[in-house]
């Protein structure tokens, strides 16, 4: 093998390796959001408090996530909790798309709230799968190991393109 050609290797394999641990991250991700949503268990619970918070963005300014404290009873044990949707709950760049989702709960309303019954700490009020964004993250970084273990089988062959 030539040096071009192990140097190729050697980047198509760190490209998989990446990009496969990448793929495993966000398919994890979504099989326990999605199986959570199929065993979660609705009951009834009451608003607490409903606001929005600021919070430090990536790229510099200030993203803003809303905030639903709600309380709810599960084979007769009483629980708060905070989580709207299975999995991290996504801040907004606009304030505004914040408050339209923390007004959708207001304090004192009963709402419906979805417990896990292995962990019913963790019950939220969105039924919701994950975002596009996961599942886009993930396709790509399927596509991306694919195309790194092709290039890698192709440079252990000998094979340029």
């Amino acid at each position: 093998m030539t040096t071009p050609q192990l140097k190729k290797a050697a980047m198509c394999l760190l490209i998989t390796v990446v990009c496969g641990f990448t793929c495993l991250f966000a398919g994890d991700m979504i099989y326990r959001t999605l199986t959570f949503l199929v065993v979660s268990e609705p009951v009834l619970g009451t608003v607490q408090s409903s606001t929005v918070e600021s919070v430090p963005a990536a790229y510099g300014g200030p993203d803003y996530k809303p905030v639903v404290t709600y309380q709810y009873r599960y084979q007769g044990r009483s629980f708060t909790s905070r989580n709207l949707k299975p999995g991290p709950m996504e801040a907004y760049e606009a304030e505004h798309r914040a408050r339209e989702v923390a007004g959708r709960y207001a304090p004192g309303e009963t709402v419906t709230v979805h417990v896990r019954p292995e962990t019913p700490s963790e019950a939220f009020l969105m039924r919701s799968g994950p975002s596009l964004w996961v599942w886009g993250f993930g396709l790509l970084a399927l596509a991306l190991a694919l195309g790194g273990a092709k290039g890698l089988a192709d440079a252990l062959r000998g094979v340029d393109p």
